[in-house]
């Protein structure tokens, strides 16, 4: 079994919250800052909501517990987002959905490592990161009609051994897909 060394769950918990808005920004871009009351962004009611789209048999089969799910990132919304993650013990697992494009994403500078693959029949892609530590972060995309949704493998980066993320989250992938749109 893993052992903990170093800073422990605490520092993964923060990791992990940067990660998620890392993977997010990837798409995002920087803006100004804006002042007032935030509210829900345009669009994005019509969003598939990873949280209440994938059953708990599917993530069982991912190997995430789908009694610890977390909603957005670490609870906060992200304006033309959907986000869900799942705690697998030594990664966590992340969907997103947004409305930007497959071409809109391809089109970072920050995404890299690209890779193509086919997913229960769909075209896919892993890929990296640049603003995430690679080792531990891969992430799979595809095209919905909304516009795309990623999974990604964050590897808890605290525990003693090696999983490579890229495979980690192609593994699991499968499970999920079959509750994306198409």
């Amino acid at each position: 079994m893993p052992t903990e060394s170093g800073g422990g769950v605490k520092r993964f918990r923060t990791f992990r919250c940067v990660a998620v808005a890392v993977f997010a920004a990837c798409l995002s871009g920087c803006s100004a800052s804006v002042e007032g009351t935030p509210t829900r962004a345009a669009g994005q009611a019509g969003l598939f909501d990873p949280c209440a789209a994938v059953p708990d048999e599917a993530l069982r089969a991912a190997g995430v517990d789908p009694a610890d799910e977390s909603k957005d990132v670490e609870g906060v919304q992200q304006p033309g987002w959907e986000t869900c993650s799942w705690d697998g013990g030594d990664f966590y697992l992340t969907a997103f959905s947004t409305d930007h494009t497959i071409d809109e994403f391809w089109l970072k500078p920050d995404v890299r490592d690209i890779e193509n693959f086919t997913l229960n029949g769909r075209d896919a892609f892993t890929f990296r990161s640049g603003l995430a530590n690679e080792s531990l972060t891969c992430g799979v995309v595809l095209a919905v009609p909304q516009g795309i949704v990623m999974m990604t493998v964050l590897v808890d980066y605290g525990l003693d051994y090696d999983i490579d993320a890229c495979a980690s989250v192609r593994s699991r992938a499968p499970f999920i897909e079959p509750y994306l749109p198409r």
